[in-house]
């Protein structure tokens, strides 16, 4: 049965149709409704809390723009909640580098060459998480139906070619058929790295390895304690606050402009603010000699799990130091004392990470355009939007038995 949908932008403009959804938009994480909001989002769901994406908002407005919205049934039910954001994109930044140099005499004749706004629903925040939660008893190919019309109309009012519904793990998306049925095409993202070895300590996990990777850690760990250089942990949102200062958040800078993944760009009042919106959650761990930052790892701990977001780096120094290195480990060290049981630390560097012990969580999202005929078009150069994805088998970190 043909399910039409009731879309109502708050603020924004009148419904366009009717029917059993209802999908009403907020133009400000600060307008949602909490009560509907977290009848079917988590408490401790923290990429979803309203606060956090208030400080996504209020700190990417230069970038991007966003809305939250609510699908509700006929009777006024809750049935799914989602968030939305408007960014312009460089749709080959993750293209082979062939692609890339046959682009590029066309770029430099007209610049905007293949640099496009795209609608996501989907948020920055690199945990590996999407931002559409369905309530257990809703009917979700309705709800998909209502999300693809909800964004099919914000797309078209403001210019947007392509709509992207992402990250999904295998197990997510096998409840998300109904998106192929509209049009989406699914693809491959880059893995997130998840360790799921629990150890109480750092020495715990290094005696687990096996014999080379731990002559490796132990190889990097005295390059980087002849430095004698400084590595604080910082939970304490003031501390964090003032911590954080310039000269650290370019350090986030320097290792940003090395990505092949670029959608935004974080102002140090994002790191700044973030641990006063979800008090003690926030860890930072920092290094510093002689007063100079040279490396820095952000991240979230609750509920056992702790996603590494954001690292930094001094490269003139990582050399001499192997600062990239340690600080993953100086992080991981700080989360087994923490209690940690499973780690989430991020979606690139995959050889590193899998020598650390991490195995790959396949990632997926849904784009299409919004237009059938662009649609078409749209389809045929989607290896522009999803490049091949490496996938790298897992390595043989750990020991099978203790060391005696």
């Amino acid at each position: 049965m043909d399910q039409r949908v009731n879309i109502s932008v708050e603020g924004e403009s009148e419904p366009v149709s009717t029917g059993d959804l209802t999908c009403a938009l907020y133009a400000s994480a600060e307008n949602i409704p909490r009560t509907a909001w977290f009848s079917v989002v988590q408490s401790e769901d923290w990429p979803m809390h309203p606060d956090v994406l208030h400080l996504q908002e209020r700190t990417l407005a230069d970038q991007a723009r966003f809305w939250f919205g609510i699908v509700n049934n006929q009777h006024g039910e809750p049935q799914a909640c989602a968030a939305f954001a408007l960014f312009a994109t460089d749709v080959v930044q993750a293209s082979p580098q062939l692609v890339k140099a046959a682009i590029a005499p066309l770029r430099r004749l007209w610049p905007n060459t293949l640099n496009s706004k795209i609608l996501f629903c989907g948020l920055p925040i690199p945990d590996g998480g999407n931002h559409l939660r369905i309530h257990p008893s809703a009917h979700s190919a309705g709800v998909l139906r209502c999300i693809d019309a909800t964004m099919l109309n914000l797309a078209r009012s403001t210019g947007a070619p392509i709509m992207v519904i992402k990250e999904f793990t295998d197990d997510e998306a096998s409840q998300l058929h109904g998106l192929e049925d509209l049009g989406y095409l699914r693809g491959n993202i880059p893995p997130m790295h998840q360790f799921t070895q629990p150890f109480k300590s750092f020495d715990a996990y290094r005696d687990a390895l096996r014999s080379n990777y731990r002559r490796q850690l132990d190889a990097s760990i005295t390059k980087f304690e002849a430095l004698d250089a400084t590595v604080s942990h910082y939970t304490e949102p003031h501390a964090i606050r003032r911590k954080f200062t310039d000269d650290v958040h370019g350090l986030y800078l320097n290792v940003l402009a090395h990505s092949a993944h670029r959608l935004e760009i974080l102002p140090a009042a994002f790191f700044r603010e973030l641990p006063r919106t979800i008090p003690n959650d926030v860890v930072l761990t920092l290094v510093e000699h002689r007063g100079k930052p040279l490396a820095f790892a952000f991240g979230i701990h609750r509920n056992h799990t702790f996603s590494n977001l954001y690292v930094g780096c001094d490269y003139a120094m990582n050399s001499k130091a192997d600062l990239y290195f340690n600080v993953f480990h100086l992080s991981m060290s700080a989360a087994f004392k923490r209690g940690a049981s499973h780690m989430k630390l991020g979606a690139t560097s995959d050889d590193f990470k899998a020598r650390l012990g991490c195995s790959q969580s396949n990632a997926c999202a849904y784009a299409r355009a919004t237009g059938p005929r662009t649609n078409k078009m749209f389809r045929a150069f989607s290896g522009l939007l999803f490049p091949p994805v490496t996938q790298i088998a897992p390595r043989r970190v750990f020991r099978e038995t203790p060391r005696s």
